[in-house]
């Protein structure tokens, strides 16, 4: 905090993407201006069409790696797997996805989770479409874009109580907040 409080003192104005970012930088005691400017969402590619299937499907969109714990989504599948049949689609790429492959084998969950690798924005919008909930255990989000393009497609969200989906996510209203 002591780094963050110095360095941002020295600026003339600070531009943060959600309310909760600015509100934790205050606390920090940062003086200088903080600005709110939410990244921007293209809304014209989105179409809140569902084709869902038979299986329910959830989905983690974004990037393999350890700060995003996608070992506590799928280990939450897992148990998810024994009260109902679903699958879990885990979209891109990154330094974790060895070892989460390693520990979804571990698991006993091939089968019922796939890795797509990287893959292009219309795709993951053909995801949006079936699945029929986000799941995302990250609690280092800033701005929780993934959920805010998830729910534009009527996808449910599940995602944690933290900083970047507070302005996004109402529990119980239009996702839900654990």
């Amino acid at each position: 905090i002591g780094y963050t409080k110095w360095f941002y003192n020295k600026v003339d104005a600070i531009i943060v993407p959600t309310n909760p970012i600015k509100k934790l930088l205050e606390s920090y005691g940062i003086e200088k201006k903080i600005i709110v400017i939410p990244n921007g969402l293209e809304t014209g590619n989105y179409r809140k069409v569902r084709k869902r299937g038979k299986i329910p499907i959830l989905i983690h969109v974004g990037r393999l790696c350890k700060e995003k714990q996608i070992d506590i989504v799928i280990g939450a599948f897992g148990k998810v797997l024994e009260r109902a049949e679903c699958r879990l689609v885990i979209t891109s790429d990154g330094p974790d996805r060895r070892r989460l492959e390693a520990l979804v084998k571990s698991l006993g969950l091939e089968g019922k989770v796939s890795f797509t690798g990287y893959i292009s924005d219309n795709a993951i919008r053909a995801l949006f479409k079936k699945a029929d909930a986000l799941v995302y255990a990250s609690e280092t989000e800033t701005q929780g874009i993934v959920a805010m393009e998830s729910m534009m497609f009527g996808c449910a969200v599940i995602v944690p109580e933290s900083l970047g989906f507070k302005d996004a996510v109402k529990n119980n209203f239009n996702g839900f907040a654990y």
